[in-house]
């Protein structure tokens, strides 16, 4: 009786330490949102190589020059790897503008339905644009087409222009 009350007690305690280290790191990541942004072209050159990370051409260059097809297999994979490593980039400077545009609207005299539904169409574009690369990353990784990216910096940068002209302030305060 002992030990199991001793054994579930430890679970318990896992269990919270767990928990609690899982809601500091999402409150603790919100006071990181509030910088890093890159001013202007910058952030849309930043994610320029996605373009052509994962371009078909590139493989049938490579294929045609009579490699292993097992090496051109690792090559997609590993650039596969990087274009995740730029979208996970992507998604969190997405998601700090989104938190600055939120803190504009939370900290703002006047309500502001204009950044309530510039954040909201923009949270739709770049949500269904998300949603259409990772479909074509899947079928990617089976060695069919390549993903497009167009749509997703697009929604970044104007998101970031949006806040620029709406709150240039608060947007100063971010880069």
């Amino acid at each position: 009786m002992i030990p199991t009350l001793l054994c579930l007690t430890f679970v318990l305690l896992a269990v919270s330490l767990g928990l609690g280290l899982a809601l500091l790191r999402v409150f603790s990541t919100g006071s990181q949102q509030e910088s890093g942004i890159p001013p202007g072209e910058d952030l849309v050159i930043r994610y320029r190589p996605m373009e052509r990370l994962l371009d078909e051409s590139d493989f049938e260059f490579i294929a045609a020059q009579r490699i292993a097809p097992k090496m051109v297999s690792q090559l997609r994979n590993e650039r596969r790897k990087i274009f995740r490593a730029y979208l996970r980039s992507l998604r969190m400077d997405y998601s700090r503008l989104t938190f600055t545009l939120k803190k504009v609207m939370l900290d703002s005299a006047v309500d502001r339905p204009d950044l309530a539904k510039v954040l909201f169409e923009n949270k739709v574009l770049f949500t269904k644009t998300l949603m259409r690369v990772e479909f074509q990353l899947a079928v990617h990784s089976f060695g069919v087409g390549t993903v497009q990216i167009n749509g997703l910096v697009e929604a970044l940068d104007s998101m970031r222009r949006q806040l620029q002209v709406l709150a240039p302030r608060q947007f100063a305060a971010t880069v």
